[in-house]
């Protein structure tokens, strides 16, 4: 298993590279490897709810179909909390 800031990241430039793309189609492969790289689509980093659906949708709509089927089947789903989200979830196991 791997995560969304280095494993997917990973797989987005080696799809950059053996890949033709056009170059709006490379521009927003940047922008996903951007994202990732930020911790959009970590689930415990990310700012936004569902980050692995955001990824989801903005994997389809790059065209990136066989990377949204890798997320699906759990590629990038070993990401741990950030010790403060650990010590938060623990807070709220407590209730």
């Amino acid at each position: 298993m791997g995560n969304t800031k280095v494993d997917l990241v990973r797989d987005l430039k080696v799809k950059i590279v053996e890949e033709d793309f056009t170059e709006q189609q490379i521009n927003n492969i940047e922008q996903l490897i951007s994202n990732a790289e930020a911790g959009h689509y970590h689930d415990f980093e990310s700012p936004i709810e569902a980050p692995k659906m955001q990824l989801h949708l903005d994997l389809t709509m790059a065209g990136l179909l066989d990377i949204d089927k890798k997320m699906h089947q759990g590629a990038y789903d070993d990401e741990s909390p950030s010790p403060e989200e650990a010590r938060r979830l623990m807070d709220l196991m407590k209730k």
